[in-house]
């Protein structure tokens, strides 16, 4: 009767110990999750206003940061990184324009990603 009496604690402890580990991983999968951000896709500019844009940052063309990451949508730019108003461009008030590593990028200035290359 004691030997099963301690398997038995042995086993329920075993499996008190299982769920804390699924608890463990369950915790720091929520916690990866609350950290990921969403942010939008890449901006779908009508062609006449890619045009504008690019014929803007051509005109207006600003001094560059140069940062060691690759400048792919996507890349959150960092703290000294300015970004610039499109003034007089119509559809893109919600974006502003950088140089970042002499590549004129679209910016998302609330989460400071970018956008869109500007080609």
């Amino acid at each position: 009767m004691m030997k099963v009496l301690s398997i038995s604690a042995a086993t329920a402890l075993g499996l008190l110990m299982g769920v804390s580990a699924v608890s463990a991983q369950s915790t720091m999968s929520r916690e990866t999750t609350t950290t990921t951000t969403t942010t939008r896709g890449p901006a779908t500019l009508a062609p006449d206003v890619r045009t504008r844009v690019r014929q803007y940052v051509v005109q207006h063309r600003q001094p560059s940061v140069t940062i060691q990451d690759r400048v792919a949508v996507g890349t959150v730019l960092p703290p000294n990184a300015q970004f610039f108003p499109f003034e007089g461009v119509e559809g893109v008030s919600a974006y502003r324009y950088a140089y970042i590593n002499d590549a004129p990028v679209l910016v998302d200035p609330g989460s400071r990603r970018i956008i869109e290359i500007i080609e």
